[in-house]
Order: C-alpha cells, then sequence, then structure tokens
C-alpha cells in the first residue's frame, strides 16, 4: 500500500507503518510489507523505486479477488528499473542518486558515500534508450 501521491519511477520511502493482508494464510512472519510513499528529499527512509500502480481490483483467471480495490503499487529494492531524473544528460555507467520529489540525479563523490554510508539505494544507468517509454527516465541497476 502506498499513501498520498505516487508516480512510477519515482523513490519511494517507508512511512514505518506496516501492511498485512487480513485473508492470507501465510505465516505472520512473511506475510509484511512496509506501506510506502514518494520520497520528496534525499533520507534515509529511502528504500526503492516505484514501478508500478495498481489501484484497481485484480482477479485471477476464474475471477477470484487476489487484491481488493485500494491504494497499492509494486517497488523494486534492487535490480533494473527505470527511474525519473532531474535532467536528461546521462550517460552509461553514471551513478544516481535521490534528488528531491522522488527523482534522481547524478551523484557527486560526497552524495555516492552519503547513499552507501546510510544505505540509501543508489543505481548505475544501463541505457538512456527510453525516450519511446518515458523521455524522462534511464534504466538503472539498484544497489544498496
Amino acid at each position: 500500500m502506498y499513501e498520498g501521491e505516487l508516480q512510477p519511477g519515482c523513490f519511494i520511502e517507508t512511512t514505518g507503518q506496516l501492511f498485512k493482508d487480513p485473508n492470507s494464510k501465510l505465516s505472520p512472519y512473511e506475510d509484511c510489507i512496509t506501506i510506502v510513499r514518494q520520497a520528496t528529499t534525499p533520507n534515509s527512509k529511502i528504500i526503492g523505486v516505484c514501478t508500478e500502480i495498481i489501484n484497481d481490483e485484480v482477479t485471477d483467471e476464474y475471477g477470484h479477488i487476489n487484491q481488493p480495490a485500494g491504494k497499492y503499487c509494486k517497488y523494486a529494492t534492487h535490480g533494473d528499473c527505470q527511474i525519473k531524473c532531474d535532467s536528461a544528460t546521462y550517460t552509461l555507467g553514471d551513478i544516481l542518486v535521490p534528488s528531491l520529489n522522488g527523482y534522481a540525479k547524478k551523484g557527486k563523490a560526497s552524495d555516492i558515500m552519503n547513499c552507501m554510508c546510510s544505505m540509501i539505494p543508489r543505481l548505475k544507468v544501463t541505457s538512456v534508450e527510453t525516450d519511446q517509454i518515458d523521455p524522462e527516465c534511464v534504466v538503472g541497476f539498484i544497489t544498496i
């Protein structure tokens, strides 16, 4: 689940609250995830990048409801994903760090070290060929 406004391709941060599906048959130790919101400043609560918004009801092939309508999202904490950027002047291998409003920026050495020491996700640019999908984005590999 998420709070507030959220857009795919932006950094997200934890609210500290826990979401548990009351209908789940999994162990309570397995079936828990943090509620998130779009990050507005670089901070140590950032946990990943929003990859999809799912507000509509989700059903399986038999019509059973797998997820009721609500404010849900998917997010990446590692691996490849698209990230919205402050500008379009990035090259392969650049290291991106959180900026303002959930966007990414090219990190200076001090920004990158701060992210590493605070375990804030950062991305290494792996593709800039995203004009047909979202010209504000690049593809990057998330690491902590």
